[in-house]
């Protein structure tokens, strides 16, 4: 296959207007999913730096809780988002937060410089929300 001619649609909708009109140029198109529905796609999923992949997490969960507040142990969600959602994952999520408290989950939520969201109060015996603008 020539890679030259490949198109790697990432957006996982692939309805944004470079999308459509790209996928009419070449005959090798890669998705993020597999729900996206474009002529001649292959999903693939979406690449991840050998940085991100070769992480030995066991190792590194402790002192990295420790970095960001975390408590040692329970589950922790970690929320990211890209431009045009963030808002709405950002109030999705912010709007959770008595519930997923309520089970005992933290938050990573790491937010754009558009779209920061604030912590929300709780009592110390709440699992943490730590927002992380970058």
């Amino acid at each position: 296959m020539n890679f030259a001619n490949a198109l790697r649609c990432l957006e996982p909708t692939a309805e944004i207007t470079a999308n459509r009109l790209a996928v009419r140029m070449t005959t090798h198109v890669f998705t993020a999913a597999p729900s996206v529905r474009v002529a001649h796609a292959t999903a693939i999923g979406i690449p991840l730096r050998p940085a991100i992949t070769g992480l030995d997490r066991p190792v590194l969960r402790d002192a990295a809780r420790r970095r960001f507040g975390l408590r040692p142990d329970g589950p922790v969600l970690m929320v990211t988002s890209g431009s045009q959602g963030a808002r709405s994952i950002n109030a999705a999520v912010s709007g959770a937060t008595a519930a997923l408290r309520a089970t005992g989950v933290q938050v990573l939520h790491i937010t754009g410089p558009q779209h920061v969201v604030e912590a929300p109060d709780r009592d110390p015996a709440d699992p943490p929300y730590v927002v992380m603008p970058t």
